[in-house]
């Protein structure tokens, strides 16, 4: 894959948080390397940071709790866009409606007809492709979509639940024994193929919640659309009402927390692990109360001015709790937990804030670079930024 040098240099060299000197030696490495003929980005960028000194996430290697290397959101993004764009994939979180989709499954297949089995094999063998391509993907992530395509856990092949939930799945004993029950026909028909066949589709062994929205899983085509919720952000899986759940389950225990959403565009589509989002996004309110009483948290979805996808939550008329220094110096014990387990490969992660000494700050928390400060204008409080990247491609 070749890269546009001169997009890549004007984005690093760019950055508010390099200095005069750092701009100087990128030109020089990016112009070496460029010579060198590097043809992936992440090569050019990983060695250029080694020979600035600079090692992703490496500031945040000592704190106590931090010890994940910076993965960048696009991988994440352009990994799911491509799981649901590929012809054998996309059918794991859409559900069958064409003779001809069927007729080409089967061709894949080698089969005359539809057999299951040979359909579920063929799904794995795309996705361990698919992953070998995105090695960078969180393993969480990469197991709770291998277990809902096998039943199994990634390393120890014993049975597992996807997503701490569902024992159902494309390689479950209870699909195995109804495609059994029922030859040559698909477990997730759309309704076209529920109406040619004369079928409802496969059957769960359990009655199940989503874990996005509590609303009841109604048998194996549900399944695989609320698969497809937890990774695709659109119209009809909006991210307001996703955090809508989150926000009452908080004013169950605040009553007097005030949630309000401005400029908030559900029209946005997005790539992204939502259960991710929708638990930071609830961390992150807590953090905000615990900073004090009386509180109400102003939400937004939309596009910043370099065109990335940004969710800003911000905690209304309020000061940030640590002085500039200490927030630059270490990311306390929350904000690292929720880096590791929910931002990290997620999206990256700012604080724009009124700060203790009178003046405003923007910090870069998370974006794979060290931790700097930019002031700016007053902010009238603090907003957790949160930056969805472009999808590379």
């Amino acid at each position: 894959m070749s890269i546009d040098y001169n997009t890549l240099l004007g984005q690093m060299i760019n950055s508010p948080y390099s200095t005069p000197a750092d701009r100087e030696r990128m030109v020089e490495l990016l112009l070496s390397e460029k010579e060198r003929k590097y043809v992936t980005e992440e090569q050019v960028i990983d060695l250029i940071n080694l020979k600035l000194g600079i090692k992703k996430g490496s500031e945040h290697g000592s704190e106590e709790g931090m010890n994940r290397k910076y993965i960048p959101p696009d991988y994440l993004s352009d990994f799911l866009y491509e799981y649901n764009q590929d012809p054998v994939l996309k059918y794991t979180c859409h559900t069958i409606d064409s003779s001809d989709v069927i007729e080409d499954i089967c061709r894949q297949c080698q089969t005359t007809n539809y057999i299951f089995s040979a359909h579920q094999q063929l799904i794995l063998k795309h996705y361990l492709d698919l992953e070998t391509k995105y090695k960078y993907i969180d393993f969480k992530l990469k197991s709770l979509i291998y277990t809902y395509i096998t039943g199994l856990k990634y390393n120890t092949q014993e049975k597992n639940k996807w997503a701490g939930v569902f024992d159902d799945g494309w390689g479950c004993e209870n699909i195995k024994e109804w495609a059994q029950k029922k030859p040559n026909l698909v477990p997730n028909p759309g309704p076209n193929i529920k109406h040619k066949y004369q079928y409802s589709g496969g059957t769960l062994s359990k009655k199940y919640l989503s874990p996005l929205n509590q609303k009841r899983v109604m048998g194996f085509d549900g399944l695989v659309l609320c698969f497809k919720s937890l990774f695709h952000i659109k119209r009809d899986n909006n991210l307001e009402d996703i955090l809508s759940i989150a926000e009452q389950k908080i004013k169950d225990e605040y009553p007097y927390i005030v949630f309000s959403k401005e400029d908030f565009h559900n029209e946005i589509e997005l790539f992204t692990n939502v259960l991710n989002i929708k638990k930071a996004y609830e961390k992150i309110v807590r953090l905000c109360i615990d900073c004090g009483v009386g509180k109400k948290i102003i939400t937004s979805f939309n596009y910043n001015r370099q065109g990335e996808k940004c969710l800003v939550i911000k905690d209304d008329n309020s000061v940030y709790g640590k002085s500039i220094d200490d927030t630059i110096e270490r990311l306390g014990a929350t904000t690292t937990d929720i880096i590791n387990n929910q931002i990290n490969g997620t999206c990256n992660l700012y604080i724009e804030a009124d700060f203790p000494d009178g003046n405003s700050y923007l910090v870069n928390l998370w974006n794979g670079y060290n931790r700097a400060k930019k002031q700016v204008d007053p902010v009238g409080g603090v907003k957790y930024i949160l930056e969805f990247k472009k999808r590379k491609s």
